[in-house]
């Protein structure tokens, strides 16, 4: 795009206040500094709900289809304007001037362009809510962040009169996108009260930021681009000028940027009147309708007057941008955010003729993020309301029932019998797709749209065994291509890494693709990505693995933003892998993988159990002929890395895992475990013992394993008979009893239990010399 002569835009004078008239209801002190919502429709939440809403928002987002963008039917956008048939021109042709156009550039964002005025190459442009950052917080690097990118890039939005901002939460004013349209367009920026000093911190220009109350107006001049510049921007002195109105209107919602802000500058929605062509709009913002609390039924409680005075005083609009999304949990957000079924009364309240749903693409809220788009369908067929007349962006709304692809089947519904105790909350459209599932699982097809179907459950609960299984004989029957199935899966790991059936279907893929090299080295990037270089630099071990299974390159040390080093499924696979296939190339390098790992995390159980797997649980390799040998060496390996970390349960775990398996005497260890039974003050800090490692010098002593591993080493002694055998098993007794007295006593019914059992084994031996 080809950079702007800036558009001439003056706007009308405020008119004089009456200094006599009453403070307005919707201001809580005299000096325009703090508001409130005056009406009985709004009820703030209390601070158990508040807190119940945290916690879920923290603990359990909502699950996020992979495919999100092509449902929203997110594209390119054209803003109404066509290619030119002209071979000579690669201009685009505005050929509906007489009708508004609006552009959804993503969540509450939209680029409105009024009707062409006689002479104008486009209409006047207002931009509402613009947010193209990554995230909507004060933080670059936490908070509510995008699950799909913007349809485009900010510098490409074609040139913009007027930005018009709802209030000051994050998702609705961001600053980057605030001053990058201030350097591209100059335009003119309108907002609620007293966020005069916002703009002015991000240094716009005071005559050109616009604070309104509500029912203020503001007529809007703009000099236009005459017929023939190109792509609708000011060239040379050809203008055209056109005057619509800006007015700001209530809504029922609350504001804040951070902690102590909270209700100090105003939110609002927005009507725009054009009288050339007599075209009105109006932008819903963020806003609630009634404030629901639990036990109460939504039909009988208030709900805000404030859209029907809009819809009177406007005569209603050809075009409204309603939020539909962010309701859950109800009680704590109805207050404040619009769920479909007060959307769509809304919608009858304003009196629109046409309206979008927005407000629904951020996971602010714990519902499914395409529930609601399933939900605004339902309330408007209850209301008679026509998706023609309310629906998403491009029909995004995504409904079975409505796909001519699944007008032959009919759906079978869950069966309840009797009373339900405690119903699942299913989202609409999970009980939606499970309807047909089960509707295909009774006839037993097999097919692509299977397939389909499958997918999309599974998006919504990746848990779904019987799902996976039937989508896996789904597979097999139609001869589909594996590898495709890999692709798929692949794209679904990252977020499903703990899920066991989605682990399963890749082993049960890999028993018919056979391709371990390439599958263990995705393995080992779920495990630890390659430290701090880009996917297309520098060959990764990765790569190399799996383009020469024979040369296997020594793995990098883990880097910290590892996807989930401990993760057992993914341990688990690839022991399976590696059991599997079995070959001496796979096997190459797995220890000292191992070691990688443990270097990284010398607390991950998962790595120790893997390195007892590949060393004890599965053959013997080459160089490991020699079993006494492997026995030292990993008994000496343990004993160094509790030497770091004492208090290591996973490290003694191994020690004892190695000594059974080995057969070696648990008193053979006495001399190394005795240091890290004992106070720190009495361990020799000078002593050097190679075979016996001492405690670190920060190591917290005595350590409780330690302590237990010593009371088994005496009763190993009592248990072999002799003078001392009561002496021993008296020592292990006092050992027990301080663990469950003094340095464990969280667990003292257990170090009890171990007491008792102690004597009992003790007593049933024979009494007599120590056997040879």
């Amino acid at each position: 795009m080809s950079t702007p002569t800036f558009t001439e835009i003056s706007v009308s004078e405020a008119l004089a206040r009456d200094t006599d008239r009453p403070r307005p209801e919707h201001h809580a002190n005299d000096d325009g500094t703090l508001f409130r919502n005056p009406w009985q429709s709004y009820r703030q939440e209390s601070f158990s709900s508040l807190a119940k809403f945290i916690y879920g928002n923290v603990v359990n987002p909502p699950p996020v289809p992979e495919d999100l963008a092509e449902k929203l039917g997110l594209r390119k956008p054209d803003y109404g304007y066509t290619a030119s048939t002209s071979s000579e021109s690669s201009e685009l042709v505005n050929t509906n001037k007489n009708s508004m156009k609006a552009t959804w550039l993503g969540h509450a964002c939209f680029l409105l362009e009024l009707p062409s005025p006689d002479g104008a190459a486009r209409g006047a442009r207002i931009l509402f809510d613009p947010v193209f950052s990554h995230r909507c917080s004060p933080f670059s690097f936490m908070g509510p962040a995008r699950h799909i990118q913007p349809p485009c890039k900010l510098e490409e939005v074609p040139p913009v009169d007027i930005v018009v901002i709802s209030h000051n939460h994050y998702d609705h004013l961001d600053t980057h996108s605030v001053t990058t349209l201030d350097k591209l367009f100059r335009p003119h920026f309108f907002a609620p009260l007293n966020n005069g000093a916002y703009f002015k911190s991000v240094k716009v220009p005071e005559e050109r930021t616009h604070i309104l109350d509500w029912w203020d107006s503001r007529d809007v001049t703009v000099d236009l681009p005459a017929t023939g510049s190109s792509s609708g921007e000011a060239q040379g002195s050809k203008k055209v000028k056109a005057t619509f109105e800006v007015t700001c209107t209530p809504a029922q919602h609350f504001t804040g940027r951070g902690l102590t802000d909270r209700f100090h500058t105003l939110w609002a929605s927005w009507a725009i009147r054009d009288p050339a062509s007599g075209k009105k709009a109006w932008f819903g913002g963020d806003t609630g309708y009634r404030t629901v609390h639990p036990g109460e039924n939504e039909d009988e409680v208030p709900v805000c007057p404030e859209f029907k005075k809009i819809g009177e005083k406007f005569g209603g609009f050809d075009l409204a941008f309603i939020p539909i999304g962010a309701y859950d949990i109800r009680e704590v957000t109805s207050c404040v955010h619009c769920a479909p079924q007060d959307s769509v009364r809304v919608f009858k309240d304003v009196q629109a003729k046409k309206a979008i749903g927005m407000h629904c693409t951020w996971s602010l809220t714990t519902e499914p993020i395409m529930e609601p788009p399933m939900k605004l369908r339902e309330e408007c067929e209850k209301l008679g309301i026509t998706k023609e007349a309310f629906n998403m962006p491009d029909n995004t709304a995504t409904s079975y029932s409505e796909s001519a692809e699944w007008a032959d089947v009919t759906p079978i519904p869950q069966a309840e019998n009797g009373k339900v105790l405690a119903p699942i909350l299913y989202s609409q459209e999970y009980k939606e797709a499970m309807d047909y599932f089960r509707a295909i699982l009774q006839k037993e097809e097999y097919s692509e749209r299977a397939l389909k179907l499958t997918e999309h459950i599974i998006r919504l609960n990746p848990a779904h065994y019987s799902i996976w299984q039937y989508r896996y004989q789904t597979l097999l029957k139609i001869n589909a291509p594996l590898d495709k199935e890999l692709e798929l899966i692949n794209t679904m790991m990252a977020q499903n890494l703990k899920t066991y059936q989605i682990w399963h279907h890749r082993r049960l893929l890999q028993t018919h693709l056979r391709e371990p090299y390439t599958e263990l080295a995705f393995i080992t990037k779920s495990l630890r990505p390659e430290p701090g270089v880009p996917d297309d630099e520098d060959e990764s071990e990765e790569d190399n693995l799996a383009e020469n299974p024979k040369q296997v390159k020594k793995p990098q040390a883990p880097a910290k933003s590892s996807v989930d080093t401990k993760n057992y499924h993914t341990w688990a696979y690839r022991q399976w892998l590696l059991a599997e296939f079995n070959s001496p190339e796979l096997w190459a390098g797995e220890l000292e993988f191992v070691d990688e790992m443990l270097r990284y995390d010398i607390r991950n159980n998962s790595a120790w159990h893997h390195r007892f797997f590949v060393t004890f649980d599965s053959g013997i390799r080459e160089g490991d002929e020699d079993r006494q040998a492997v026995a030292r060496r990993e008994i000496d390996y343990a004993k160094d890395k509790i030497s770091y970390v004492p208090n290591n349960a996973s490290a003694w775990n191994y020690l004892r895992g190695v000594l059974r398996t080995t057969q070696t005497p648990f008193q053979e260890l006495e001399t190394f475990v005795i240091p890290y039974t004992l106070p720190k003050s009495s361990t020799s800090e000078d002593a050097i013992d190679l075979e016996n490692p001492r405690p670190s010098a920060t190591a917290e002593l005595p350590c409780s394993l330690a302590i237990e591993l010593l009371a088994d080493i005496n009763l190993e002694k009592a248990a072999e008979g002799g003078d001392s055998a009561a002496e021993h098993a008296k020592k292990a007794d006092d050992l027990f009893a301080s663990l469950a007295n003094e340095h464990d006593k969280i667990r003292r019914k257990y170090w009890e239990y171990r007491r008792v059992k102690a004597k009992k084994d003790h007593a049933a031996q024979p009494v007599g010399p120590k056997s040879d």
